[in-house]
């Protein structure tokens, strides 16, 4: 019995784990921002959550930044993505912004996770104090 548990935990941590966290699938919401204050928003979140050893900034033309987490031979990785996108502002106003997507995977669940947990956190809140929320079309 001890034995199959062994080899179901050590199965377990080689498949590893992911998850996305998505402003505009899980919350059909947008923000009213533009492309250079997205871009600050995901640098600035990934920056605040990672070492800037461990920071992969994307090239100038991307909206992506990702860090990651290393123990040995685990290692978990987050991305911060802006996506463009085309919503309405509470007044019924047609606008164009940008949404986030945070998507985290690797082989240190408990860590990794919440690393995701708090740079989609601190993305949705810099995005709210830059830009009114636009509700997804």
């Amino acid at each position: 019995m001890k034995s199959t548990l062994a080899v179901l935990a050590v199965a377990l941590a080689l498949t590893g784990c992911s998850s996305t966290q998505s402003t505009i699938a899980n919350e059909k919401t947008g923000y009213a921002i533009s492309r250079k204050q997205a871009k600050e928003i995901v640098e600035s979140s990934i920056l605040a959550n990672f070492s800037p050893d461990y920071v992969n900034r994307g090239p100038e033309s991307s909206l992506t930044s990702s860090g990651y987490i290393r123990f040995a031979l685990d290692t978990h990785t987050v991305n911060a993505t802006a996506i463009p996108m085309r919503g309405v502002r509470a007044d019924g106003q047609a606008l164009e912004g940008y949404g986030f997507e945070v998507v985290s995977f690797g082989t240190m669940p408990i860590s990794g996770g919440s690393k995701a947990t708090s740079v989609y956190r601190l993305i949705k809140q810099q995005a709210q104090m830059v830009g009114p929320s636009l509700k997804v079309q």
